[in-house]
């Protein structure tokens, strides 16, 4: 949107919707050639990067400053839900986290892109299923049959869909 600073990177969902954050908040976009504006959702302050669950029909977006993480409907850009979050406001050093989502909806958020000390696992609502804790903990990466990895006290950590069902 003009006269707005982009905050992340763009997140393109399933059917080719584009979802942009700026200084001012969360805009969807219509899949290219029309990218027509969606809807908007007002949000102020430092912003993760949009993840989108598999089916397109919910994002997830953490607001840095605000500790909060919200889910929105990709339709109408309702806010579904949201919850605290242990984040750390990003500086040239730690970066901004970004919401990771894994096939059956969980969603794991780092306090911080670099150095992190914290991963929280939500389900889909946003309910808080578990945090753990170590050192110099990296993002998470999400592998082909849907286990989570990230490293953490440097060793490589996985975990599985059972791991952290509640």
């Amino acid at each position: 949107p003009a006269g707005q600073t982009v905050q992340a990177a763009p997140t393109i969902g399933p059917d080719g919707s584009l979802y942009i954050v700026t200084d001012w908040g969360v805009y969807a976009y219509s899949p290219y050639p029309q990218h027509q504006l969606i809807w908007q959702y007002p949000l102020t302050g430092t912003k993760s990067t949009v993840a989108i669950n598999r089916e397109g029909t919910v994002a997830y977006i953490v607001s840095c400053d605000a500790h909060r993480i919200f889910a929105i409907n990709t339709n109408n850009g309702r806010k579904l839900n949201e919850d605290t979050v242990n984040v750390v406001p990003p500086s040239e050093k730690t970066g901004s986290t970004i919401p990771l989502i894994n096939n059956n909806g969980f969603v794991f958020v780092t306090n911080k892109l670099v150095y992190s000390d914290t991963v929280n696992i939500f389900d889909s609502n946003l309910k808080l299923l578990q945090s753990i804790t170590g050192r110099k903990i990296s993002p998470p990466a999400l592998t082909d049959n849907d286990t989570v990895l990230f490293i953490k006290d440097d060793s490589l950590i996985k975990c599985s869909p059972a791991t952290y069902i509640a």
